[in-house]
């Protein structure tokens, strides 16, 4: 087999990946997570092999290890040997059927970023690629407003009112649809074809309107954030006048529109959009502000416990379990999320420790 060829297969692998959110299977347990979570494995094992015979063929094709990669490759080493020394190492390696991750998924992952910086050496590999990926997440971005329209031959919103798409989450859906939008506008600003630039931006406002219509707060919190945060860098460090006075407006408006949908927190406007009415409910009074921050403080008590070394990755639920705040539990309805904390420092110090 020749290394044209070979790379050809890894290259169909690769791209093959891209179509991962789509998938969904009713015959499993667990429909939205399972099947994609075994054709990711799959493919990059797949992928794997055939890279094995490309360098053997083309060492050119060998990884170069970065500093971005040595931080990622430390990482996993520290996750690994904390779960090795943790509480459940069998847990830890398989993850649980629920989520899919597990240090098994950690892995696939590493290989699955080897093979992109390995095999993509050029920029028009790369924006290629991010164009396929901009396709396949406005694909799922239809597929999600066909549920808004409730189209018979489509899956049900298993979020109600809000869309999950086939991810079947709505936040999920909403972090997987904020990744795609800002790749719209990094490859608008990135490219210089009007046809393309004109796509992008229809993408990004599409893309966009979906993202509220999930209801996700900390998706648009954090869609905000980032723009606010583009436009303040911009001004203050881009050495073109006509750019910074571009993006000083935006930092103006996305000030001026947050700050209206507060002050006008009571008119129809915002009280008629559910996505705009639950920002402004983000209190400490919320319910769900009170049981995450109870959540927090089970999870600082459990890394305590273990806090050099952790628990093992996919091991938080036993230090939640063992502070368990009992101030979380309202009713029969209450939401008990016993396998993640809901804060990303946390959720990395408890199985991971402080390394």
């Amino acid at each position: 087999m020749s290394p044209k060829i070979i790379k050809g297969i890894i290259y169909t692998c690769l791209y093959s990946i891209l179509i991962t959110p789509l998938l969904v299977w009713g015959k499993f347990l667990f429909p939205y997570i399972t099947p994609k979570t075994f054709f990711f494995r799959i493919i990059i094992e797949i992928a794997l092999f055939f890279y094995i015979l490309l360098i053997i063929y083309k060492p050119e094709y060998r990884p170069k290890f970065s500093k971005l990669t040595w931080i990622i490759l430390v990482y996993i080493l520290i996750i690994t040997f904390a779960s090795i020394f943790g509480v459940d190492f069998y847990r830890s390696f398989w993850g649980n059927i629920e989520r899919g991750e597990g240090l098994l998924t950690i892995y696939h992952l590493f290989i699955f970023y080897i093979l992109l910086i390995s095999i993509f050496k050029e920029k028009k590999d790369w924006f290629r690629f991010f164009n396929a990926s901009i396709f396949v997440s406005l694909i799922l971005a239809f597929y999600a407003l066909g549920q808004k329209f409730e189209f018979g031959f489509l899956l049900q919103s298993s979020g109600g009112s809000r869309l999950t798409g086939t991810i079947g989450n709505a936040s999920f859906l909403a972090a997987y649809l904020l990744m795609s939008s800002f790749l719209c506008l990094f490859l608008f600003v990135n490219r210089k074809e009007i046809g393309w630039r004109v796509f992008y931006g229809l993408t990004f406002l599409f893309e966009l309107y979906i993202i509220f219509q999930t209801e996700t707060r900390g998706a648009l919190l954090g869609f905000f954030g980032g723009l606010l945060l583009i436009a303040l860098l911009t001004v203050l460090f881009s050495k073109n006048k006509k750019t910074k006075f571009y993006f000083a407006g935006l930092f103006l408006l996305l000030i001026i529109f947050a700050g209206s949908v507060w002050i006008f927190q009571d008119q129809s406007w915002v009280k008629n959009n559910n996505a705009l009415r639950r920002l402004t409910q983000i209190s400490f009074s919320d319910i769900t502000t009170q049981t995450r921050l109870l959540g927090w403080q089970a999870a600082g008590k459990g890394w305590q416990d273990r806090f050099l070394f952790g628990y093992g990755y996919e091991n938080y639920n036993v230090a939640y379990n063992k502070y368990f705040p009992v101030a979380i539990f309202l009713d029969i309805g209450s939401r008990v999320w016993f396998d993640r904390a809901h804060n990303i420092v946390l959720d990395q110090a408890v199985p991971g420790g402080i390394f």
